[in-house]
């Protein structure tokens, strides 16, 4: 080796079990911040599934095959991740799974102790849920014990995980944005191939048409019922409104969407294409003018950060990280579920005014660019590795 006392691995495996775009695209903004900042190394570790995908040519194009940590499962990843300790006096790692990757991990800081830091980023902890409370417990309790500091992706994931209070007080919790993308890596013409298979070429293309956008699993608690039987008065007023649900069938089905729709004969203007290829979302949220989010929870919400990214405004419940990412009549609106007639009154505001839409839509991506972007965050995490790595509790 180079000599170097300390690497930094960014483990990045989605709840699906695969190697995401956006994981790949905040590991290379991460190797990029340590080499600039840290005299550190810096690897990836992943599962090595899915690997004909852009994201594994992205990964690939960016590190070198050495610093590429892969294996089958996570119990075979964490023992290549331990033999880094023969060449390194220090490692630190940050991780976003769950579970699964940190019963692995446990076992390692026993044996190494202040050797190996641990960096555990809070995506998803089944918040909003009976089982939130629960579940959160569970992870604070080991945390307490295994882990040296937590990320919150924003204040309202940690004001609602049992014992955050004891996180902070400890000096083990911090709030750090999570990273959205604007890249838009991939094959454009292979986006729209996708898009015109799910039917939706035609609406994205259509400059009279005014789209709004919502991207998220068709949950309970995503609301799309709520939304749709909100939005049908206004889209009876408002011909030129259509609406599209990107996400798969959860426990609310497409026939149910229809069915409000059907009955008021706007069910040709409600787009449901189901779960999209990542690829293929820089290509929907350039050509729409406006994204609703009406989740009742959200651990943080990329939902909400990512149409920004992409310079469109966001009429959003004030929950996750849309409790603040939200500047009414600067980057989108916010509204409460108790009020219907306030929503409506906000969607007939964005589409009667498409000049102050498309300026909240240009203020939207200048903010996001300040507070989101993969390098800004990048940042962010190597200055918190760098207290660490130095014992400090800054």
């Amino acid at each position: 080796m180079d000599g170097k006392q300390n690497c930094v691995v960014f483990l990045t495996v989605s709840p699906q079990g695969f190697l995401q775009l956006e994981g790949a695209q905040m590991a290379v903004a991460i190797r990029n911040a340590v080499y600039a900042e840290m005299e550190s190394d810096s690897y990836v570790a992943t599962i090595d599934a899915n690997m004909d995908s852009p994201a594994w040519s992205y990964l690939r194009k960016s590190y070198e095959s050495n610093r590429i940590l892969s294996a089958a499962n996570s119990t075979a990843l964490v023992k290549k991740i331990e033999k880094l300790f023969f060449d390194y006096k220090n490692v630190l790692l940050e991780f976003a799974g769950g579970m699964n990757i940190l019963k692995h991990l446990i076992p390692v800081k026993m044996k190494y102790g202040n050797r190996f830091r641990i960096v555990a980023s809070v995506w998803y902890y089944r918040n909003g849920t009976w089982l939130g409370c629960i579940w959160s417990l569970i992870f604070a309790i080991l945390y307490l014990k295994y882990v040296d500091r937590v990320i919150f992706g924003c204040p309202y994931a940690a004001r609602n995980f049992t014992l955050s209070s004891l996180l902070f007080r400890k000096g083990l919790a911090c709030i750090m944005p999570l990273a959205g993308t604007s890249s838009d890596e991939g094959d454009a013409d292979a986006a729209w191939n996708v898009l015109s298979k799910r039917h939706l070429d035609g609406v994205l293309q259509d400059k009279s048409a005014f789209k709004i956008v919502y991207m998220a699993q068709l949950r309970r608690l995503k609301n799309h019922i709520w939304l749709t039987k909100a939005l049908l008065p206004v889209m009876k007023e408002h011909q030129n409104i259509h609406v599209i649900y990107c996400g798969a069938e959860g426990e609310v089905s497409f026939e149910q969407i229809r069915n409000l729709a059907r009955a008021e004969h706007l069910e040709s203007r409600f787009y449901l294409p189901g779960r999209l290829p990542y690829e293929s979302v820089p290509t929907i949220l350039k050509n729409v003018d406006c994204a609703i989010v009406p989740s009742r929870t959200e651990t943080y919400g990329f939902t909400y950060v990512e149409p920004m990214m992409f310079g469109v405004p966001v009429l959003g419940t004030r929950i996750g990280v849309g409790e603040y990412a939200i500047q009414d009549y600067f980057n989108g609106l916010s509204f409460s579920l108790s009020s219907p007639t306030d929503f409506q009154r906000k969607v007939k505001f964005l589409v009667e005014n498409r000049d102050i839409t498309s300026r909240m839509g240009q203020n939207a991506k200048r903010f996001a660019d300040e507070v989101f972007s993969m390098c800004h965050v990048a940042l962010m995490r190597v200055d918190l590795y760098k207290s660490i790595l130095r014992d400090g509790k800054v």
